[in-house]
């Protein structure tokens, strides 16, 4: 029965003209504030800006981070950004170097 109703709403988003190309991994790095570059190992992506907040995500050395605003935190030390597979949070600024998108 699901799989029914799941081709249904296919065939029904298809006829409405509902399909939409899934965007191409470059496009989901596009930021109007900018992107950085990983310069560590491996950085850790927080839930928040501070060293206890959860661990959302891990970036490797050479990684592209979209920047998510335009300011970083108040004391600098971490900005928001989101990696290519969606995954948001902040990381530390002292371990990114500004980019080309």
């Amino acid at each position: 029965m699901k799989k029914f109703l799941l081709t249904i709403a296919i065939a029904a988003a298809a006829t409405a003209g509902g399909l939409v190309a899934a965007p191409k991994p470059a496009d989901a790095l596009s930021s109007r504030y900018g992107c950085y570059v990983v310069t560590a190992g491996a950085l850790n992506i927080r839930e928040r800006a501070w060293s206890k907040s959860k661990v959302v995500g891990v970036a490797r050395k050479g990684d592209k981070l979209a920047k998510r605003r335009r300011f970083c935190a108040l004391r600098g030390f971490w900005c928001p950004v989101s990696k290519q597979d969606g995954v948001d949070g902040w990381a530390d600024k002292r371990h990114l170097d500004r980019t080309p998108c």
